[in-house]
Order: structure tokens, then C-alpha cells, then sequence
């Protein structure tokens, strides 16, 4: 129905009445010379009809044989539009100067955002952000987005991490402000930072030491990313003082999750009635002040909290005030098709890997594939590409230089 849409709107269609004494034998003859008509309502010994353009042309034959009158109501399809817009070319003129104006409109940045920043002043960022060359009114081709997130993290130290992305008309910069120690008392332990996880480095911000790896290169976990070892000057580059590593290295790591879905299953879902319960418990000893012994339910879950009631002299005593909470659950048997069990499996197994993120992670791409279809079960295991956080500081053993560094 869709194709037959559109190709009576390319080809152009009418809206047409036909009135006469017999609407349905003029359709019978319609019919058997392979007139098409649709969208026909009647009402008495008149109807409408829409009609191709070639088909009205065959129609009067038919109104002949029939005695009745056609007229067209209106004109319907591109060939019609055009037509009018010939007459009216200033009409056409202008629409397609407004097509090259909204075109021309898309090429520009016309407001920037900032997200992330909590200490640091938005006008700072978008100050730093205007002098690397982004900006209200910037042509979006001649901004740099690796350009601008150096200069912003050069021009403002408290920020540790930066990145800007386009999103239509808008420019987004999103930002992570850096945890600075406490200036009476920094921590001064000498070490390095290592990853914590295998990857492909994107990103290296040395605050404080030597960086080991650049961008490009391939760690593993436990590879060393930026080491407290300073060098002396000279050719040899002696082994100099060891302070404490600061930095930032960010990589694309693959994390991994396999998850396993029946095509028949009961699972646990909450009905939405709860029963609430309050106790007191004393040493081993438990008072309910509110609510039955007995909980009304068969099949439940309890979500419990526990607040602290007598303290005396800074000493707590082992009285406590709990409140229960429990929630009805009913079994529920689920069937799946394969494919159906397939995209469930996925679902869980990409929620499970979101959460398992670290904070400023930028997912990639998701891949997914089917690793084991047995009877009654699907298997699938999903790969999370993403941009992450993999520095971790370690103290130094003794001030002893440790190793470790980038694959290429």
C-alpha cells in the first residue's frame, strides 16, 4: 500500500465524484477495464473516488455506458505541485533559497555546553573554548575537537579531562574536574601509575613524572603509563629523583559478557503490594513495634534498614531500630522465540557491562554475537568497546624504579 502511495504521488493522482443512477455498475465496468480506484465512498447514487491520471482519461466510455456525470474535486501528486510552482516561480525561488539558508545554517556551531564542571566557572571553559577557535557563530569544519580540548585543559589546571563533541547545531563539552590533595598536606609518595586494565591508549595528560606510552600504543594490566622516575639532564639520561605520579590515561578497552537466556524460564516479578514491619532489637533480642509477626505472603523479597537509637559518651550500644520492607513476588512462566531470546540475552548482558563502567567512560560500540544455541537456550556474548580512565597509582617499593611500559 505504501509503494502504491508513493507512486501515484509521483505520477499524480485525482479526487473525483461521479453521480448517476447505478455507482456500482459503473464500478463493475471500472473493474474490467482495469481502472484503478480507491479511497471510494458513496453516499446514495453519488460517490468519490481517487483516480490515476491515465485511468481519468479511460473513464469516459464508462460514464457513457452509465449515464452519469464525473467531475473533479481536486488535484493531487508532484506533477500538480510543480506545475503550480512554475507559475509561481518566485514561490520556488524562495523555497529553495530557504533550503540553501537552512543548509547553510547546520554548517555553523550556534550554542555550546558545558557538562561536568562543578568548581570550575562555565564562562572559564567557554572563554578557554573560544580561543582554541569554538565559539557561538563558529564554522563547524574549521573547529578542531582534539585542539580545543588541549586548550582547555592547558589554560585550566583543574580540569583533568576534556572532550567535544557535535551534536547538530550544538557543541558539547564535556569535562572532569581533577580531585587536587589537600594543599596543608600533599601527599607526596613516590610512585608510578600503572593500568588497570588491557587497551589501546588514546589519551596521556602528564601532571607530575614521565609518561612510559603514548597515544596509539598497546598496555596490559600492570604496565607501567607514567612513572614518578625523573632524569637528569645528559645524554644518558641518569636515573634521577623519584616523586609521586600524576596523570591521566585514557584508552579504548574491550570489556566482555556472556550471558545465557532459556526459551522457556520463570522468573520472580514484583506484584506492587508490600507489607511494612518496625522492630527493635535489643542485643539478640527483637520487639515489633508495628506490623504482624506473620508475613502475609508466600513468595517475598525484603529491602531492611537499620538506624543506630542509643549512644551515650561516644560509646554505641547494640539497640537498633529496623524497618522492613517486604515485596510480594509471583512466578511468572516466559516463553521465547530464539530471536526473542537472543535480544533478551543481549539486553542483560549490555546493562550488566554499563554498569560495570568506570565514572567518564564514553561507550564506543556494543557487538554482539551468538556463541551457543542449545535445545531450550540461547548464548550470547556482548563486547563493549569503550573510552576509559586506566591509571591507577602505585607506590613505589623502596624508591626502587620499577618497569614496564607501552607495546607498539
Amino acid at each position: 500500500m505504501a509503494l502504491y502511495s508513493l507512486w501515484y504521488y509521483l505520477t499524480g493522482h485525482l479526487r473525483i465524484t461521479v453521480q448517476g443512477y447505478t455507482p456500482e455498475r459503473f464500478l463493475n465496468l471500472c473493474v474490467q477495464r482495469g481502472i484503478h480506484l480507491w479511497n471510494i465512498v458513496k453516499d446514495g447514487d453519488r460517490m468519490q473516488a481517487n483516480i490515476g491520471i491515465g485511468g481519468f482519461f479511460q473513464i469516459r466510455p464508462v460514464a457513457r455506458a452509465t449515464a452519469s456525470r464525473v467531475r473533479i474535486l481536486e488535484r493531487r501528486g508532484l506533477p500538480f505541485v510543480l506545475a503550480r510552482l512554475k507559475r509561481r516561480k518566485g514561490l520556488l525561488v524562495g523555497a529553495l533559497m530557504c533550503l540553501a539558508a537552512l543548509y547553510l545554517m547546520t554548517c555553523f556551531i550556534w550554542q555550546v555546553e558545558v557538562h561536568g564542571n562543578e568548581e570550575v566557572p562555565e564562562e572559564a571553559i567557554l572563554e578557554a573554548a573560544r580561543r582554541a577557535g569554538l565559539y557561538p557563530g563558529a564554522y563547524k569544519s574549521e573547529v578542531d575537537p582534539k585542539r580545543v580540548e588541549e586548550q582547555i585543559l592547558l589554560a585550566i589546571r583543574r580540569l583533568g579531562w576534556a572532550a567535544v563533541e557535535f551534536r547538530g547545531t550544538t557543541a558539547v563539552i564535556e569535562v572532569a574536574e581533577r580531585v587536587l590533595p589537600p594543599e596543608a598536606a600533599p601527599d607526596v609518595t613516590p610512585g608510578d601509575i600503572v593500568a588497570t586494565a588491557d587497551g589501546v591508549v588514546t589519551r596521556v595528560l602528564v601532571f607530575n613524572g614521565r609518561a612510559l606510552v603514548s597515544e596509539g600504543d598497546t598496555v596490559v594490566q600492570g604496565d607501567v603509563l607514567i612513572t614518578g622516575r625523573l632524569l637528569e639532564g645528559g645524554e644518558e639520561g641518569e636515573a634521577g629523583p623519584y616523586v609521586r605520579a600524576r596523570g591521566i590515561v585514557r584508552a579504548r578497552v574491550w570489556h566482555r559478557a556472556y550471558e545465557e537466556v532459556r526459551v522457556q524460564e520463570e522468573v520472580k516479578l514484583r506484584t506492587g503490594r508490600t507489607f511494612d514491619r518496625t522492630l527493635i532489637k535489643i542485643g539478640d533480642n527483637e520487639i515489633i513495634i508495628r506490623g504482624r509477626k506473620k508475613i502475609p505472603f508466600k513468595l517475598y523479597e525484603v529491602k531492611v534498614e537499620r538506624t543506630g537509637l542509643v549512644s551515650w559518651r561516644n560509646i554505641n550500644l547494640p539497640v537498633e531500630l529496623i524497618r522492613e520492607t517486604y515485596f510480594e513476588l509471583v512466578e511468572v512462566h516466559q516463553e521465547f522465540t530464539v530471536d526473542e531470546a537472543e535480544r533478551v540475552a543481549v539486553r542483560r548482558a549490555t546493562d550488566r557491562l554499563l554498569m560495570e563502567l568506570p565514572p567518564h567512560a564514553r561507550v564506543l560500540a556494543v557487538r554482539e554475537a551468538v556463541v551457543q544455541a542449545g535445545e531450550g537456550f540461547v548464548g550470547v556474548e556482548v563486547i563493549l568497546e569503550a573510552e576509559q580512565d586506566i591509571g591507577r597509582f602505585v607506590p613505589s617499593p623502596s624508591g626502587q624504579e620499577q618497569g614496564g611500559a607501552g607495546r607498539n
